[in-house]
């Protein structure tokens, strides 16, 4: 400010600049306005102030700015899925449409067995379309605030342990799964849809990016009305650059552009471990792997009174 009454009587200009202003615990903004005032010889005699209360423009300023960003977010996911998506969708498509010729071509030439492998290849290409467009649906809920959240007391050590039997399976001898609970886990307040959700997609990254023969551990813990939920592999690991993006939608590690991914899995895991009231956490190293903790509340109600 004293640069300015400076500038207004050295060089005879009116200098204008938006200020904020604090008073009462309250901020307002304001434009101030300084104009000289000449005397009969032309010299300034003094400064004329003059203050506007331009709060309620700055505050719309301020909301169409995030407008104009959230719109921008917008069109940069849609690009992005854009791209995602013709990828993702290319590759199980192509599969479809050449299982599909062969067999309408030689139909009556191949054998039995040949068949079968043809129509389990378009049976798996069909999935994997499905959980890509059950992925961006869900994703959709998210954003838009719709997606249902239906706690109820859960048999936690029962649902782990089923979980780990169906990707038992999954994995085959490729992967060694672990259950591992200091102490049996107790029932707690949770939706089983989006906890299997949760669970699911990071046993199913842990496989995925993790090599043959390793091991992939689930861990259970309770701890001050807690419970911890840890996923850990002995997998590639997430390149430090990487890290801090890492549940944004559609974002993939710098490392992992050979293995087929929408990165939409750890965003919608994130919303469903808030919609929890928990929290999500990892700690990774490359080539040496990853552990996700997941932090829930047991949300175990008051007993009524008998």
């Amino acid at each position: 400010l004293k640069d300015m009454l400076y500038l207004v009587a050295a060089k005879c200009v009116g200098r204008q600049m938006d200020i904020e202003v604090q008073r009462a615990g309250l901020q307002f903004h304001v434009n101030m306005v300084l104009s000289p005032i000449r005397d009969g010889a032309g010299r300034v005699s003094g400064i004329l102030c003059s203050l506007r209360d331009i709060t309620a423009h700055k505050k719309l300023e301020a909301s169409l700015r995030q407008m104009v960003e959230h719109q921008m977010q917008v069109i940069e996911l849609k690009s992005r899925f854009i791209t995602m998506a013709s990828h993702e969708f290319r590759n199980p498509l192509a599969i479809i449409q050449t299982a599909s010729d062969l067999l309408c071509t030689y139909d009556d030439k191949l054998p039995a067995e040949a068949k079968r492998e043809e129509l389990s290849r378009i049976r798996q290409s069909v999935r994997k379309i499905s959980d890509l467009l059950d992925d961006v649906l869900l994703l959709g809920r998210v954003e838009s605030g719709n997606l249902k959240f239906t706690p109820e007391l859960l048999n936690l050590d029962d649902f782990c342990q089923y979980l780990i039997s169906d990707f038992e399976l999954l994995a085959g001898e490729g992967h060694h799964l672990v259950y591992v609970k200091p102490e049996v886990p107790q029932p707690v307040y949770a939706d089983p849809r989006l906890l299997q959700h949760i669970l699911g997609n990071l046993l199913s990254n842990a496989i995925k990016y993790s090599p043959l023969g390793s091991t992939v551990t689930l861990e259970v813990m309770q701890k001050n009305g807690h419970v911890i939920l840890s996923v850990r592999d002995q997998g590639i690991g997430i390149p430090a650059e990487d890290q801090k993006n890492l549940f944004e939608p559609f974002h993939r590690a710098s490392n992992v552009p050979h293995i087929p991914g929408t990165g939409l899995g750890l965003t919608i895991v994130q919303q469903a471990v808030e919609l929890h009231g928990g929290t999500i956490s990892f700690e990774s190293q490359e080539e040496v792997g990853t552990t996700f903790i997941v932090k829930l509340p047991r949300r175990v109600p008051k007993a009524e009174p008998s």
